[in-house]
């Protein structure tokens, strides 16, 4: 998991967020109309419209309708960018850790906290989701540079992140994928991975969670560049997006064709790979 890199705190823009900005920024365009006449429009100052188009404002159901109303925008549209809006959801509960974790972490969990399903791709790790408290502390204490108290935050993130998302309700459904080179590595002590498989078998025999264990045997597959998450919206007002991460960065995909052809990815991936009750380790 990547960390803050200590910035000085700012209000975390929604993926959402982002998506309605640019949406309604294309919209107006599209129409040949200027920010300043839009402004005018709205009874507002130029500057809170361009905060709107670039996702630096929350939004009212309401303005974003005249917004829509103004550009001429077909009701499916209109409705599709007031699900855009941020509505409190049970997003945002992250802001206390904003100290500690990096901004698309954050927005990772405030997106799953609306997901409807999630597919995880995990080569190396077990996906954050389904880490044992002992695990995910060996983890985050490998970042030796961080201080004590902020290597707590995370881990008290990570831990408040899995309780948030296994006791919602509805849950959403969920399957992963874990390369067996993820189980095989020792983290830790034999203990602490004895127990981590144990909880992987465990949480394989609840509803709606399904963990498949990728083997050695079947050599490489089509996706060997890294863990991938696809979060699929519960009631389509949100885009479904993929989240990836490397040492240096994070990225989210959000253009709905190559969303499609992480799902294909993952679907190709899941029907090889092999229920981890069935898994000899």
């Amino acid at each position: 998991m990547k960390l803050a890199q200590g910035k000085t705190p700012s209000r975390r823009r929604s993926i959402p967020q982002q998506q309605l900005g640019v949406r309604l920024q294309a919209l107006r365009e599209g129409a040949g109309y200027t920010q300043e006449t839009v402004a005018k429009l709205l009874r507002c100052h130029v500057v809170t419209l361009s905060k709107m188009e670039n996702g630096r404002t929350s939004l009212r159901p309401a303005v974003v309708r005249e917004l829509a109303r103004i550009y001429e925008a077909s009701a499916e549209e209109a409705e599709r960018l007031v699900g855009l809006c941020d509505d409190g959801d049970g997003a945002g509960w992250t802001v206390p850790y904003r100290d500690a974790i990096a901004e698309p972490v954050s927005a990772l969990a405030d997106i799953e906290a609306r997901a409807g399903a999630i597919f995880d791709y995990a080569p190396e790790l077990v996906p954050a989701a389904l880490q044992t408290s002992s695990y995910a502390e060996y983890l985050v204490n490998l970042a030796t540079e961080v201080r004590a108290e902020r290597r707590r935050q995370i881990l008290g993130f990570k831990m408040e992140r899995q309780q948030r998302l296994f006791t919602r309700n509805p849950r959403p459904s969920m399957k992963f994928v874990i390369h067996e080179a993820a189980l095989r590595a020792r983290v830790r002590s034999e203990r602490v991975m004895a127990d981590q498989i144990s909880h992987l078998v465990e949480l394989s025999n609840q509803k709606d969670i399904e963990v498949r264990v990728w083997p050695f045997e079947a050599g490489p597959h089509r996706w060997m560049s890294g863990a991938f998450t696809l979060l699929q919206s519960g009631d389509n007002r949100y885009p479904h997006v993929v989240y990836t991460e490397t040492q240096v960065d994070e990225r989210y995909v959000e253009k709905q064709e190559h969303v499609e052809q992480y799902a294909r990815l993952f679907a190709q991936i899941r029907r090889k790979a092999v229920p981890i009750k069935e898994f000899p380790l």
